[in-house]
């Protein structure tokens, strides 16, 4: 995405060793000295920080609004995002989270940890609050490596738990470093007692390699999402309804975070009825559009829609032209404007690539769980989320095969729950280490 100066700016300072030396210092005595509190006030600091950008007149909503310019979201896009982050957000749920993945009394026979290292991606900002959210209800002090292109959330999320209370204040450090000062990293994986990064699969991979064995690391590397209809249920929901559920999961965050649609698979033979959906989608992408506008869009990232857009009416030329070579597509059809900001269109199942993000619906038709699956399973491991319009046994077994960690409706495919079991791990649980205590007797 474009990054663009930013208005009220208090980014993560870039960081020496010998001053990152000392926040891990003090990050560790800060919570062997406070430990029980933070454990304690937790949720209701979380919550109340919560409060801090959901309230309208809050200065702290209106510093994420202004914000949004550097990471390339419209203050439309930001509200979107602090409401389906943080909107849910209650102490007693907090509680309830923890102790469902943590259990009564969590210290019995597991090892929490007394700082968190996050190292933290800049494609979706509320993927960076959730983890420190996670840590902070754990009970741990976190130290933050923010992203290249969002040195400026993380810290304000800090700020908004400082504003709450100056015990969390000091329980959270932000800072930036390059990916090539190793050092650095190494010396926070090692002093961590849990590590968290986010990124593609290299830089996921190299923060494990310098991740000692015995440290618990939560990985969240590259990951893609899928939805999925059957013609069933274009026939009983209102197409207007689905249309608008899809419309919202294809366009919100302009398909920037691994929870986003890359392609709608239907199951279905009636070509009409599909065109039909594809048209409703286009109407309720472009009142989209207006109410939560795309950002600007990088020359790469035009040139990558105009591509898939060329390639589709290439196909279609093709076919009408009558050529009928085996390659030609014959179901290619543009169904969205020129001049909209987004692009719909209709193709065959095969050849399958991924098409490119930014509001980019692709809606294929399929007819057997098989030929779906042979399309899928070269992702497996890639794959976060499958959207579905109802459910099915089918999408469950496929989900299963191809290992999706999650299966929600359509458009909430952008609302998962906080504490939701994300690329396999439960947030909470995959921070600690769990100690098994066997019963002991007296041989007699």
């Amino acid at each position: 995405m474009v990054n663009r100066q930013a208005r009220h700016k208090q980014p993560a300072p870039e960081v020496t060793l010998q001053t990152l030396e000392r926040a891990v210092h003090r990050l560790r005595d800060w919570h062997q000295r406070h430990a029980q509190y933070l454990w304690e006030k937790a949720p209701r600091a979380i919550a109340q920080a919560a409060l801090l950008f959901l309230s309208k007149t809050s200065p702290f909503r209106q510093k994420a609004f202004a914000l949004g310019e550097s990471v390339g979201m419209s203050p439309a896009m930001v509200a979107e995002a602090l409401q389906n982050l943080l909107g849910p957000i209650r102490p007693e749920h907090l509680e309830k989270l923890r102790k469902s993945q943590l259990g009564t009394p969590p210290l019995k026979n597991r090892i929490l940890p007394r700082v968190v290292f996050h190292n933290l991606a800049g494609n979706l900002f509320v993927s960076g609050w959730e983890s420190l959210i996670v840590a902070t209800l754990a009970g741990a002090c976190s130290l933050v490596r923010t992203a290249s292109i969002d040195r400026y959330y993380p810290v304000l999320w800090c700020q908004a738990l400082a504003e709450i209370d100056p015990h969390f204040a000091k329980a959270t450090a932000c800072f930036w470093w390059p990916h090539d000062a190793e050092e650095l990293t190494r010396t926070v994986t090692h002093a961590a007692d849990a590590v968290v990064a986010f990124g593609d699969d290299p830089s996921v991979r190299a923060v494990r390699e310098m991740t000692p064995p015995h440290i618990p690391f939560v990985s969240h590397g590259h990951k893609i999402s899928f939805a999925l209809a059957d013609e069933e249920d274009l026939n009983i929901y209102p197409l207007k309804t689905l249309a608008k559920r899809l419309a919202h999961d294809f366009s919100v965050y302009d398909q920037q975070g691994c929870l986003s649609p890359r392609t709608l698979f239907v199951r279905t033979q009636n070509l009409s009825l599909l065109h039909e959906l594809a048209k409703r989608i286009t109407e309720e992408m472009r009142e989209l559009a207006t109410t939560l506008p795309r950002h600007v869009l990088a020359l790469a990232e035009a040139v990558a829609q105009a591509r898939e857009r060329e390639e589709t009416l290439i196909q279609a030329a093709a076919w009408q032209s009558r050529t009928k070579r085996q390659d030609v597509d014959k179901l290619a059809a543009i169904i969205s404007q020129a001049h909209d900001p987004f692009l719909v269109s209709i193709r065959a199942l095969r050849p399958f690539v991924l098409p490119p993000v930014n509001r980019t619906c692709v809606l294929r038709p399929f007819s057997t769980m098989g030929e779906l699956r042979e399309i899928l399973l070269p992702y497996r491991g890639h794959i976060s989320t499958l959207g579905v319009a109802s459910m099915r046994q089918d999408w469950v077994e496929l989900a299963l095969e191809i290992g999706a960690s999650r299966l929600c409706p359509i458009g909430k495919m952008q609302k998962p729950p906080l504490g939701w079991i994300h690329d396999g791990y439960q947030p909470l649980a995959a921070l600690t280490q769990l100690i098994e205590i066997s019963e002991f007797s007296v041989d007699k």
